[in-house]
Order: C-alpha cells, then structure tokens, then sequence
C-alpha cells in the first residue's frame, strides 16, 4: 500500500458510519414533522436524541480522520484545521484527543 492508498479498514468504518447517519437523517425526517395534539416534549426528545446520535457519530469520525491525516503525514495541521473549521491547535487536540485514540483503537486494534 502507498502512503496515498486509503486503508480498506478506514474506508469501510466511514462507510459504516455515513450508512449510520443516512439512517438517522431519515428518522428525523419523519419525526420532524410535529402532529396535530402532540406536546413539545413528545415531539422534542426523539429529535434530540437523534441529532445527538448524528452529532456523536460525526464527532467519532472527525477526530478520527484528523488523526489519521497528521499521523500519516498526509496533510498538514493547518490544512486539517482549515477543513475543520478550527484554529490549528483546536485541530490538534482534537486529533490527539481520547476519542481520537479509542476510535482508532476501534479501527486498528493492533494499531497503536
């Protein structure tokens, strides 16, 4: 594999989560719509709970592909901070977080 080639793990595990949020885009689609009678809260809760769903898995995967992309060397941290809309050390934290490194242990488990 070159240094360019994405790995077919990594590949697979945003394909994963994209299938996730495809799902979850759904659910809040047909949840959005507030029925005739329903309370706030009814309508509310389900909505939240989605958009923290969404919210958690895309979290996961930005931190993930933060870190792959600096300790891979593929871009640089400015550039990852650009695409993340972040400044450079926010974009560093971010891909050197815990969460950063429990997905990546999720990803590659003999991979440290």
């Amino acid at each position: 594999m070159t240094p360019q080639e994405t790995p077919p793990e990594l590949a697979e595990w945003v394909e994963e989560r994209a299938a996730l949020l495809v799902k979850t885009a759904r659910r809040i689609s047909q949840e959005g719509p507030v029925r005739e009678g329903q309370s706030a809260a009814e309508w509310l809760i389900p909505l939240l709970e989605d958009f923290s769903h969404a919210e958690r898995i895309t979290k996961r995967a930005a931190h993930l592909l933060a870190a792959y992309a600096l300790r891979n060397g593929l871009t640089t941290q400015t550039e990852v901070a650009r695409a993340m809309g972040l400044t450079v050390t926010a974009a560093a934290n971010r891909s050197a977080s815990r969460l950063a490194r429990e997905t990546w242990a999720e990803v590659w488990p003999d991979r440290p």
